[in-house]
């Protein structure tokens, strides 16, 4: 579960969110390499720790996962 064929090596993934100035707000439990990151929000429950309406900025690695924002009237960017 921890193989990522990405990186050629077992890996452990953490989804970390913080605010604009750098302070942390969010630290999820590890997940395995393998692990995609919009199973990785899902599963953390991340969205859940977010008020209405507040907007989110995500890198391009952060694929499909904008239904999933729409879903809790949240701004991606």
């Amino acid at each position: 579960m921890t193989w990522s064929d990405y990186k050629k090596c077992n890996t452990l993934k953490f989804l970390i969110s913080s605010t604009p100035d750098g302070m942390i707000t969010f630290i999820s439990g590890a997940f395995g390499g393998r692990a995609s990151d919009k199973e990785i929000i899902s599963q953390s429950n991340f969205f859940n720790e977010l008020p209405n309406a507040c907007a989110v900025m995500a890198d391009r690695g952060f694929k499909e996962i904008d239904f999933m924002l729409a879903k809790k009237k949240l701004l991606f960017s």
